[in-house]
């Protein structure tokens, strides 16, 4: 096994599952050598895929695909982003990457644009429900 890549959850919206990519090489034993792990929460789009702003993500994923290409083609090891990008030797029986993928850094920037998200959200949610009531 060469790497496992998981994907945004709201990849497939709206169905309800983990999108895991798993990269094989055919007719090599894949034993326990040691496998790229990437968690790709976010990859600058919204439900049904609409590009989001204020993630540049063609650098983000860029540097995700040349990293994943890297390491499939030639082996070649890129740097590690705790809770993102890891390199671990795989137990055959878990192949779920939060089984390997630590915990990523709190970023104070991330931070502020989730909690600005989820506020844009409630309130929204808040105001269609409202109008609802009035009608």
């Amino acid at each position: 096994m060469l790497a496992v890549v998981l994907f945004p959850g709201d990849l497939f919206y709206p169905v309800a599952v983990e999108t895991v990519g798993v990269f094989l090489r055919v007719g090599v034993p894949h034993g326990t050598a040691e496998t790229l792990w990437i968690r790709l929460d976010d990859d600058g789009f919204t439900k049904c895929r609409i590009e989001r702003h204020g993630l540049n993500y063609r650098d983000f994923l860029s540097s995700r695909a040349t990293q994943l290409r890297d390491w499939c083609t030639r082996r070649m090891k890129g740097p590690e982003e705790r809770g993102f990008v890891e390199y671990h030797k795989p137990v055959i029986d878990d192949l779920v990457p939060q089984a390997y993928l630590g915990a990523p850094s709190l970023d104070d920037e991330a931070f502020k644009r989730e909690v600005r998200r989820r506020a844009r959200g409630y309130m929204a949610n808040h105001w269609e429900m409202a109008s609802e009531v009035e009608r």
